[in-house]
């Protein structure tokens, strides 16, 4: 059931030239090549920063006793 699920969910994702076709995601009249460079060079440091904060976020949840262990 769980696979089951998964799949789904999985197909339900929009595809990788979908998201770089999304407005404003990258501005400009590029094409969809250069687009698609542009995000595969930026989305990785991207990500890495973005979980840098989330981080940081838990760890001040966890100073300011706001942090649930149960549902982490």
């Amino acid at each position: 059931m769980l696979q089951q699920t998964l799949k789904i969910a999985l197909r339900a994702l929009p595809s990788k030239d979908a998201i770089v076709q999304s407005e404003g995601l990258v501005p400009g009249d590029q094409t969809l090549d250069e687009k698609r460079s542009l995000c595969e060079r930026d989305a990785p440091p991207a990500a890495t920063e973005a979980l840098d904060v989330v981080h940081c976020i838990f760890d001040m949840m966890k100073k300011t006793g706001r942090w649930d262990a149960k549902k982490a």
